[in-house]
């Protein structure tokens, strides 16, 4: 005869600037932007020639492998959670006893079997409290993938910027070329005609010479930021086509204010607010240990020597006479703590990072106000008549390389300021960037 007991157990669970100027470039001598930048980009059809800014982040959103990773780390969360929730498994153990021994214990005549399920109650709430731990570390992944996604538009749309800025320094750098090679033409004609001393040919030639060099360089310079915007998206190959962007558009800042207000919905703030909340849900697990689970088993048992049966039931609690995990209490108190000064730490270093990209913006953006109202004009003038001075016999080749020096220069630290502004542009949006966005 055999011994057949039968228990059924069941368990339940993501750049629109207004547009204050728009430039054209007519001549060497009045230059306020390259025709690459005279183009929005919001440009409706662009070309296979031609990559727009959304286009970039678009691609660096799907392909990017830090972003990949930041998503898998959410799947794990995930996992976490759900094993949080699930309830301990029943045992089931079977023993023999009272066989193999002496005498009428020879063998299996008075031989007892025991079969018994066991099952595991936690008590004081440690599963709910267990899954809320785990929930905060489920938002804290995906808020960490928000951050990553952030951070993906921000390098991407300042690596584009110095795409852009790459480009317009070669066309500077090619008229800067041009110039010197129509400058050298000159002189050798006014040499052959003889109005000049031979010795300007020497200096014409070292301003193209100083010009091919700068040519060279710049080239190399667009070929790297061609290469660092295909990273981006985790592409090896070199960026083939030209990114259209106007970045003669720039706007006047917003009060400071606004985006200090915005500061507390940034998803790196609302991370660490996500990191206290998980801590004191710890420590509300760590201190619920403190309550013994029970154990209840229930079986039966068969007696061999007469075919009798029993039923067996059992409870043990473990008594916390020693172990009452007040350690693990105490160090969880420490840790929260410990994450409310990292919560401080980061809400500091943000605001500190928020003034210095208002501040140098609202400095580019008066610099680049001044330079294309006043100082751009006015050195193209003077390049102008200077120029028309030389070619009459009135001004030295000195006085002809100066202006052109000085009006290279205005170009040069117009871009500059334009690059400027609009790399910390996007370095505050990202810092004020909603949750969610």
């Amino acid at each position: 005869m055999h011994l057949s007991f039968v228990v059924a157990f069941a368990s339940s669970l993501l750049f629109a600037l207004p547009a204050v100027a728009d430039g054209q470039r007519q001549s060497h001598a009045n230059w306020p932007i390259s025709p690459q930048l005279a183009q929005a980009d919001t440009a409706q059809s662009p070309t296979a020639e031609a990559l727009t800014l959304s286009q970039a982040v678009s691609y660096a959103l799907e392909s990017n492998p830090g972003l990949n990773s930041a998503q898998r780390t959410v799947d794990v969360q995930e996992g976490e959670l759900i094993q949080a929730g699930l309830l301990p498994n029943p045992e089931l153990s079977s023993e023999v006893e009272e066989f193999g021994g002496t005498g009428a214990r020879r063998g299996f005549r008075e031989a007892q079997i025991n079969v018994e399920f066991s099952q595991l109650f936690e008590l004081g709430g440690k599963r709910s409290k267990r899954v809320r731990v785990a929930s905060y570390g489920k938002d804290i992944a995906e808020l960490d993938y928000q951050r990553s996604r952030l951070d993906v538009i921000l390098i991407t749309t300042q690596t584009f910027i110095n795409v852009v800025a790459a480009q317009e320094r070669l066309e500077v750098a090619r008229d800067t070329l041009e110039l010197a090679r129509e400058l050298a033409t000159s002189v050798e004609n006014r040499i052959n005609a003889g109005q000049v001393s031979p010795t300007e040919q020497t200096r014409a030639n070292l301003e193209l010479s100083s010009a091919e060099i700068g040519f060279s360089a710049a080239e190399r310079e667009l070929s790297v930021a061609r290469q660092n915007l295909a990273a981006t998206w985790g592409s090896s190959a070199p960026l083939r086509q030209a990114a259209v962007f106007n970045m003669d558009q720039f706007a006047a800042p917003e009060p400071f204010a606004l985006y200090a207000d915005r500061l507390a919905e940034s998803p790196d703030l609302v991370r660490w607010d996500k990191e206290v909340s998980r801590s004191d849900a710890t420590i509300a697990l760590e201190k619920s240990q403190r309550i013994p689970d029970v154990t209840v088993s229930l079986g039966g048992s068969r007696f061999e020597v007469d075919d009798g049966k029993a039923v067996r039931f059992g409870v043990s609690v473990p008594l916390p006479l020693f172990d009452r995990n007040q350690g693990n209490v105490i160090a969880s108190q420490a840790r929260r703590q410990l994450t409310a000064n990292q919560r401080q730490q980061a809400l500091l270093s943000l605001q500190v990072k928020l003034n210095e990209s208002y501040t140098r913006m609202a400095s580019a953006f008066q610099n680049a106000q001044t330079l294309r109202d006043g100082i751009l004009p006015a050195a193209a003038e003077a390049y102008e008549t200077i120029l028309t001075s030389y070619q009459a016999g009135r001004l030295s080749f000195l006085d002809l390389v100066q202006a052109q020096r000085t009006l290279l220069d205005v170009r040069e630290q117009y871009l500059d300021t334009l690059e400027s502004y609009h790399l910390n542009r996007a370095e505050l949006e990202r810092f004020v960037a909603r949750q969610g966005e």
